[in-house]
């Protein structure tokens, strides 16, 4: 999955989240947001 597509999926996620308590919103955005860095992280690793 790209990135464009990952962050796609985050802004999607909370736009459904609407009446969530803001809390849960954050952990489930700093979960995606760690997945992605995480994904970066890895690619790296390959490229160099």
């Amino acid at each position: 999955m790209t990135i464009e597509k990952k962050a796609n999926r985050i802004i999607e996620d909370v736009r459904n989240e609407k009446g969530v308590n803001p809390i849960k919103m954050f952990k489930s955005m700093a979960k995606s947001v760690f997945s992605i860095l995480k994904d970066m992280k890895k690619k790296e690793k390959f490229v160099s």
